[in-house]
């Protein structure tokens, strides 16, 4: 049956491919260009292509700023708009031989207008139902830290779980949920494991992200299974079409070392990028154990670290209106797994073994300059082994390992009808194979789905009104040892116009709401385990839940740049997974918990003095409890989830000096501060680990030197010497010190 579905999908892709390329080469006249920031010269995303001074939308640009358009004739105007940039009119006398370039100038008001892909439908910020943070690649390379963890950490209603040091398991709580609820992307496409639905988010390097998108609520009405706390889109560095080449070394306390090395280049229509790295570390901080009145110094042992990763992406341009994409990366960790600290004897011996290949191809096609069809294929290898030599079972110690194949295949229309509205249609088939010594027998598991998703304009400027703009969007996911889903979503934004008051001027409100329907299917763990104390349940069904979102962003100018963003959010969950005690077999899964989580989400960004100076606010505050008696008489019910934090701040200071004509091209610095409030580690909300505050600071530099800048920055964590922990029993390091220097050219 999935064989027939995907011939009868590939099948009717390659005849509208081919009947589209068909009638586009019959076309008159064509003019190609390329959208460029006019500062810095990276290419625009997504850029309008408006004709005539009065026409409509004709052509939206791509990722990567390449846009193409027909003309009934010339003398025509051409528009070009995005958000953030003042709008640029071309006027052509005659139709080009080449490929134009188009440089936008940025607007002083430009915080919150970063255009986001992980939405499936490309939106800005500011303009969105939903509510997104975006990580830049310049935000990324001001703070510390070298992992996808430290990036996000510092992002709104966002709370990573540490497991202690650089080698500890580091995975994400958004929104008073699991990391099994949010959903983890690479360019757009799922690499979160179908075995335990976690990322580690500290085994992600950092040196090749080009942005990250976190967008928050549930969103399996555009992605599927899994997406009910939210969304994470790291974007990596696209491929270049000049020659460059990259190359840092860090070192640090606890033996820490890091070396990398990047560079791309172009072969005419074929532009590459490649990048490798290893990072390790001894990670034997000490640390202090408290032991009633006690004080104990300890150093941790057995958290040791060796990873390596390369990777590889290419662009290729194979005709005027097809282009191909691809991107690959390999990843190998050996740690040490110091495990909890109970007392001032505690030991471990435990190895872990990660390793993670992936391999994606997009083939992105223009049919008609408002239509382009976009199909991917993702082949994801997944191996994980842990042995504990300490950890006896039956008569030999414990050594389990897991390895997962995702074979994926992702395909998108996406049309627009007019400058009023946009639809985008897709559909995936997804066949995915698991193996291990801890599970019942090799796993198979298939699933097709398909969705649509809109964008229209209901009112366009209208008196104070800018836009009102309505968002549906529907999925269907058929899944083998699953029940189908049916996932809806609805959401709404209206924006205001510009407008000035007393000392503020270009004001602009937005509001916005959303309500959405959304699911997570059981892991390979929760069906199938076997192992030493537990058993999986092939019964299960998958949780479901229905959220809600409110909220509002404004931006404006007083001395400075201004954005606010402020949400309300309300989940229900059903049919929560929770592995409970099953007489001689230890522990087993099953459906009996209801949660809600309700809170609210705000966030403040001021720039002074074009980005001379940055502030930045955060802060969340939500109840995360479990809604329902799991057995007659149960005292935990409207209870706190344990390690879900009523309340986190996040401050931040930022310093970037410009010196034009200068070998010092470059200095700055940013502090960063975390307060994170107690969190229960028991159901019944006795005992808790106390809060927190950390901060951190970063002194960064760049000198110019004919065609090499040579990059220096140096990090001090924890600057106070915090002595916390994040969760109960694993111990977080001191104060600690890293220092990189590189060459770029």
């Amino acid at each position: 049956m999935f064989k027939l579905i995907h011939i009868v999908i590939h099948s009717c892709f390659l005849l509208l491919l081919c009947f589209g390329l068909s009638v586009y080469s019959q076309a008159g006249l064509e003019v190609r260009g390329s959208v460029v920031d006019a500062t810095s010269m990276r290419p625009i995303g997504y850029a309008t292509v408006v004709g005539g001074r009065e026409g409509g939308i004709i052509a939206y640009a791509d990722s990567v700023g390449l846009f193409r358009v027909e003309l009934e004739g010339v003398p025509v105007v051409l528009t070009i708009a995005s958000p953030g940039y003042d709008t640029h009119e071309l006027e052509l006398l005659d139709i080009p031989d080449s490929v134009l370039r188009v440089e936008l100038d940025p607007r002083l008001i430009t915080m919150g207008e970063i255009v986001v892909s992980a939405t499936r439908i490309p939106q800005s910020v500011a303009l969105s139902p939903s509510s997104i943070s975006v990580v830049t690649r310049e935000e990324i390379g001001q703070n510390n830290g070298s992992s996808l963890a430290s990036v996000i950490s510092p992002t709104v209603g966002v709370f990573v779980k540490d497991y202690g040091g650089a080698s500890g398991l580091k995975t994400i709580a958004q929104r008073g949920l699991g990391a099994e609820h949010t959903l983890i992307l690479f360019n757009g496409l799922r690499v979160s494991s179908f075995q335990n639905g976690l990322v580690d988010l500290g085994m992600i390097p950092i040196g090749e992200v080009e942005r990250v998108e976190v967008v928050r609520g549930g969103h399996s009405a555009t992605y599927g299974a899994d997406a009910l706390a939210g969304v994470v889109n790291v974007v990596m560095r696209p491929s270049s079409y000049t020659n460059t080449f990259e190359a840092t070394t860090s070192v640090g306390s606890f033996g820490y070392k890091r070396y990398q090395f990047s560079g791309g280049t172009s072969f005419a229509d074929l532009g590459i990028r490649a990048s490798y790295q290893e990072e390790r570390g001894k990670e034997n901080f000490p640390y202090r154990f408290h032991n009633g009145n006690l004080v104990h110094n300890i150093k941790r042992v057995n958290a040791d670290f060796v990873a390596r990763y390369g990777s590889i992406n290419t662009s290729l341009v194979i005709t005027e209106h097809v282009k191909l994409v691809s991107f690959a990366h390999s990843f190998r960790s050996e740690r040490g797994v110091g495990g909890p600290v109970v007392s001032p004897f505690s030991s471990s011996r435990a190895r872990q073994t990660d390793s993670d290949n992936l391999v994606q191809m997009t083939l992105a096609a223009d049919i008609l300059p408002t239509v382009r069809l976009r199909t991917s294929f993702q082949g994801h290898y997944a191996y994980q082994r842990y042995r504990d030599p300490d950890l006896v079972i039956g008569v030999n110690s414990l050594d389990n390992y897991f390895k997962n194949i995702d074979l994926r295949l992702e395909s998108s229309l996406d049309y627009i009808l007019n400058d009023a509205s946009r639809i985008i249609v897709g559909g995936e088939l997804v066949r995915t194979f698991a193996e291990g010594n801890s599970i019942v027998s090799s796993v198979r598991r298939s699933q097709v789905g398909s969705f649509v998703a809109g964008e229209h304009r209901l009112i366009k400027s209208t008196g104070a009104v800018s836009e009102l703009v309505l968002y549906p969007a529907l999925r269907f996911d058929a899944i083998t040892s699953s029940a189908s889903s049916w996932s809806p979503r609805l959401g709404l934004l209206l924006a205001f116009k510009e407008f000035d008051i007393a000392i503020a001027s270009k004001l602009k409100p937005a509001l916005r709401a959303s309500i959405s329907r959304s699911f997570r299917v059981p892991t390979f763990n929760e069906l199938y385990f076997n192992g030493g104390g537990g058993i999986g349940n092939p019964n299960l069904r998958p949780e479901r839940s229905v959220g809600f979102e409110m909220g509002g962003t404004i931006s404006f100018s007083m001395a400075g740049d201004h954005y606010i963003q402020a949400s309300y959010f309300l989940t229900a969950m059903n049919d929560r997974i929770v592995w409970v005690a099953a007489g001689g077999l230890g522990v087993t899964p099953k459906n009996i918990r209801k949660v809600h989580t309700n809170g609210i989400e705000a966030s403040y960004e001021w720039k002074l003095i074009r980005k001379f100076l940055t502030f930045k606010f955060s802060y969340t505050s939500l109840r995360s409890v479990k809604a329902s008696k799991e057995y007659p008489g149960d005292p935990n019910v409207n209870t706190q989830l344990p390690y879900i934090p009523q309340e986190t701040l996040n401050l931040s200071l930022s310093v970037s000096k410009s010196l034009e004509g200068s070998v010092f091209r470059q200095v700055g610095g940013t502090v960063s501060h975390q307060f994170v409030g107690f969190r229960f580690y028991t159901e019944d909300n006795v005992n808790f680990i106390p809060s927190y505050s950390i901060t951190n600071l970063a002194i960064r530099g760049r000198l110019q030197i004919s065609q090499f800048g040579v990059i220096t920055k140096v990090e001090i964590n924890n600057v106070f010497d915090e002595d916390y922990q994040v969760m109960i029993a694993y111990p977080m390091p001191l104060r600690s010190y890293r220092v990189t220097v590189g060459v770029e050219y």
